[in-house]
């Protein structure tokens, strides 16, 4: 029996490297590992697109929501309807605001309408009277704006011009993108003025 240095024989060593890996195991080891993170990438990724699209789908939702409450408390404040131009912009006439209360026969006025430069904003402006205690007012109500329709109703339902509506219908869609992911929702709401309750 020939004796190696480091006190190991011949048999001794061929079972001293037995123990560790092979070549074969080492690369059977990687593709293993690699198959696994490849299936955990993918979950991960399919997570994302979930995630981004419920996203989407809530700030759609939400816009909406604050957009047509926002519409209805202002014609529901108001006492009747400016004529416009279009069916895209709406300008209300609501009393003047005092210290006690509201001023006979002084109007402020508020104006929604899509900005005059990007499609996908929808602004508020509040003109008061020099009279009124009500703020001056410039705001962004969505940025996510596809599009707004204003319908004047009177009594029976009917269309009407708007300094003959007693009802505003306002038709709201807006569209919101993350990433991808596109969603849309649409919102209706037939409001009735102050002045014919």
């Amino acid at each position: 029996m020939k004796i190696f240095r480091h006190g190991f024989t011949r048999t001794n060593f061929a079972k001293q490297n037995l123990n560790g890996f092979t070549l074969v195991e080492i690369l059977i080891a990687i593709a293993v590992a690699s198959i696994v993170g490849l299936f955990l990438m993918s979950i991960l990724i399919n997570n994302n697109g979930v995630f981004y699209k419920q996203s989407s789908l809530v700030n759609t939702g939400l816009s909406s929501n604050d957009v047509m409450s926002e519409i209805d408390k202002n014609i529901r404040q108001a006492t009747n309807v400016v004529d416009t131009s279009d069916s895209n912009t709406m300008i209300l006439k609501l009393p003047a605001l005092g210290e006690n209360g509201m001023i006979d026969n002084v109007y402020d006025f508020v104006i929604i309408a899509k900005d005059a430069n990007k499609n996908n904003i929808l602004r508020k402006k509040v003109l008061p009277d020099s009279l009124s205690i009500r703020k001056s007012e410039d705001l962004v109500m969505t940025t996510i704006l596809n599009s707004i329709n204003f319908i004047y109703l009177d009594k029976s339902g009917s269309i009407v011009n708007p300094q003959s509506a007693t009802s505003v219908k306002t038709l709201l869609v807006v569209k919101s993108s993350f990433g991808a992911t596109t969603s849309s929702g649409s919102s209706s709401a037939i409001t009735t003025l102050k002045n014919a309750l």
